[in-house]
């Protein structure tokens, strides 16, 4: 009886024993599969995986995806049938900035996994492309690495690309300037006639090429006209003086009213109002050009006849820069000097006050002593 009773059981048990052996889920590297082919930093994308079922029964249990020692995602479940076809997977996860890899790893099997040797794939070591822009260019390689450019136009050949270089022609113009002229910005000589849209006074004519494109006249010139304007002006003024004092009664001028100063070109002219005041005069001002003073102090005025006020003694260089429309700058500098010796000046009043309390004390120290009878030194 004993021994018909451990033959059935052996009937049983070994059957089991040999369905349990079978119980086999398998990744391996081949099965797993990124989205795309290139791997961009930051970007996200889907990884894939495949499962199959090497064994003779069907499986559950699920695949959990690992960087290093940190789970991506959540695990996904598996429901494997035997002799069908493999399960796939996948979990979605941002591409890191460094060199990275990636394993899958199968876990929680019913009925257990017996062969545990294949429930793990690594995938090999894998660097990802460093693209700011997105536009599929490596920043290594990318010509314009800030602004997306999948075509790399460079029409100049400066390395720099189109997308990011505001001289696409490189002919000093920029693309900005020769929008606004109506010129080509990605041809150095639009008109093509052998002069560059720079130096060209008509870029979209090519038989005027040589020819100067007509300007205001030129801010040298008109010096020169001031010039001439103002001797002639000087005489007309001093000869209208020299009347006048004939018929008028004498009046007292300004504390140290000088004459009127010219620059020395004579684009401008000035006036010693007072100590530390000077009025200062464009001659021959025009709407055509705009002026700017620089009184050497720090101040700056556009007006052209202005009164100015200096804060201390000294020399000071005054500048005025005319500019035309074309913004070409010419300039003529005077120096003016606010002395130090005025009664005007604080400073000189409060020595001199000073000097004076000095004399009234020692004259009261002197009478003082005379008056006790003491020696004084003759």
């Amino acid at each position: 009886m004993a021994r018909w009773f451990f033959s059935l059981g052996l009937m049983i048990f070994f059957p089991l024993a040999v369905f349990a052996a079978n119980a086999d889920l398998g990744i391996s590297t081949n099965d797993m599969r990124f989205s795309k082919e290139s791997l961009v930093a930051g970007e996200t994308i889907r990884l894939y995986a495949r499962i199959h079922n090497e064994g003779e029964t069907d499986m559950t249990g699920y695949v959990t995806f690992f960087q290093g020692n940190v789970a991506l995602g959540n695990s996904q479940v598996l429901s494997v049938l035997k002799n069908g076809a493999p399960e796939e997977v996948f979990i979605d996860f941002v591409v890191p900035a460094s060199t990275f890899n990636i394993r899958a790893e199968i876990r929680g099997t019913e009925p257990t996994d017996t062969n545990t040797a294949n429930d793990t794939a690594i995938t090999a070591m894998l660097e990802p492309m460093q693209d700011g822009d997105a536009d599929g260019i490596s920043d290594g390689s990318d010509n314009c690495p800030s602004v997306a450019n999948t075509d790399q136009r460079d029409a100049d050949g400066d390395g720099a690309g189109n997308a990011c270089d505001n001289d696409d022609d490189n002919d000093g113009v920029s693309d900005a300037v020769e929008a606004e002229l109506g010129v080509d910005p990605l041809n150095a000589d639009t008109d093509a006639d052998g002069t560059a849209d720079a130096d060209d006074a008509y870029p979209n004519d090519p038989t005027l090429q040589m020819q100067p494109k007509p300007l205001p006249a030129p801010v040298k010139k008109v010096f020169k006209q001031v010039v001439a304007k103002v001797a002639e002006g000087i005489r007309e003024e001093e000869e209208k003086v020299a009347k006048t004092e004939e018929v008028q009664e004498p009046h007292v001028l300004p504390l140290q009213t000088e004459t009127l100063t010219f620059s020395p070109n004579a684009v401008f002219s000035y006036a010693h109002d007072r100590w530390n005041t000077f009025t200062f005069r464009v001659e021959g001002a025009t709407a055509v050009y705009r002026y700017e003073w620089d009184f050497g102090d720090g101040v700056r005025s556009n007006k052209t006849d202005i009164s100015h006020t200096y804060e201390h003694s000294g020399a000071f260089e005054v500048t005025l820069a005319i500019r035309d429309a074309e913004g070409r700058t010419a300039s003529e500098r005077a120096t003016v000097l606010v002395p130090f010796f005025s009664l005007q000046n604080p400073m000189v009043l409060v020595l001199l006050l000073f000097l004076f309390s000095l004399l009234i004390l020692g004259g009261w120290a002197y009478w003082g002593l005379r008056g006790k009878g003491e020696h004084v030194p003759e």
